[in-house]
């Protein structure tokens, strides 16, 4: 980042397919990130039988 004072979109990605599976790590940002100028984030979180009770 050349100038510090500009800012940048941020998309936050957050996986859901009703808590069974996926993954953050399943959608790459680093094109957008690299050629976008956008900042990504992906999160994880315990899905499935060590996931969130219902």
């Amino acid at each position: 980042i050349k100038d510090s004072t500009s800012l940048f979109p941020v998309i936050v990605f957050v996986h859901g397919v009703s808590y069974d599976t996926g993954t953050g790590n399943a959608y790459d940002g680093s094109y957008l990130a690299a050629f976008g100028h956008v900042i990504v984030v992906t999160l994880n979180y315990r899905v499935g039988v060590l996931g969130a009770s219902f």
